[in-house]
């Protein structure tokens, strides 16, 4: 049977307990929504993370006389960005605390647990790590395009404060990307260009969208590349707040406009 490409994979979890009947119990319970993988040893749990990075969810019991589940998770971050969930005796308090704060564990269960509430607690960890990947995939392709873009490219807040910045983008203020986060376009322009720079924020906010070709003063030209640009300025969308985010998007066209016809100064 073939597989619908559009369906995201099942969660991984990773089931850790030195009593077979328990790994069996908890098999029946996970086996319909998860990809089960089992052990009795927490040595052979290392080992399986160690060569392979899909496990999303790690389930350990804590006393198991080969190495305590607490030493176990802790060991697993050397391999997986797993979520850790640790089942114990209300003996292991101590053990669990000290598991919390120092970040092995994100969730805990005592035993005799109660099925629901612990399947619940591990399809939140699932979900949960597939969110934290996803949006490591998003910086990751952020920061690629940010950094390999010949174009000048920057993202600002509702207030038009740079909140990222290529150093192409940069370059055409005079700054580097420190100097420009923080700080809006007009904070930032040569003088000569703030009417321009206004203008084009006005029709960005009356009509979303804004795109203009600018030619730069000879005294600009001087630190800048080119002499001519296209700017392009767009509404994205809402940030984590609610407000509105743009882009903007600095081009140089000069090679373009001068076979087009536009005389050199």
């Amino acid at each position: 049977m073939k597989t619908d490409p559009a369906t995201p994979p099942r969660p991984v979890v990773l089931l850790v307990d030195d009593e077979a009947e328990i790994l069996v119990a908890l098999t029946d319970l996970l086996e319909d929504t998860f990809t089960v993988l089992s052990t009795t040893s927490p040595t052979e749990a290392l080992d399986i993370l160690a060569a392979r990075n899909d496990v999303d969810v790690i389930v350990s019991d804590q006393r198991m006389p080969e190495m305590g589940g607490d030493v176990m998770l802790a060991r697993a971050r050397e391999y997986s960005d797993a979520q850790a969930i640790l089942l114990t005796g209300y003996a292991d308090i101590g053990a669990v605390a000290a598991a919390l704060n120092q970040g092995r564990i994100s969730f805990y269960s005592h035993k005799p647990w109660d099925p629901d509430a612990l399947r619940a607690m591990i399809v939140q960890a699932a979900d949960y790590h597939r969110l934290e990947r996803e949006l490591r995939t998003e910086r990751m392709l952020l920061h690629g395009l940010l950094d390999n873009l010949r174009s000048g490219l920057g993202f600002m807040d509702a207030q038009g404060r740079f909140i990222r910045i290529n150093q192409q983008a940069a370059d055409f203020y005079g700054r580097d990307i420190a100097g420009c986060l923080g700080h809006t376009e007009e904070e930032l322009c040569d003088a000569d260009l703030l009417p321009l720079i206004r203008a084009a924020h006005e029709r960005l906010h009356n009509e979303g969208r804004d795109e203009e070709v600018v030619e730069l003063p000879a005294h600009i030209r001087g630190g800048v590349q080119g002499r001519w640009r296209e700017i392009t300025r767009v509404v994205l969308g809402a940030l984590g707040d609610g407000s509105a985010c743009s882009v903007v998007i600095n081009r140089d066209i000069t090679r373009q406009q001068e076979m087009a016809g536009r005389p050199r100064p």
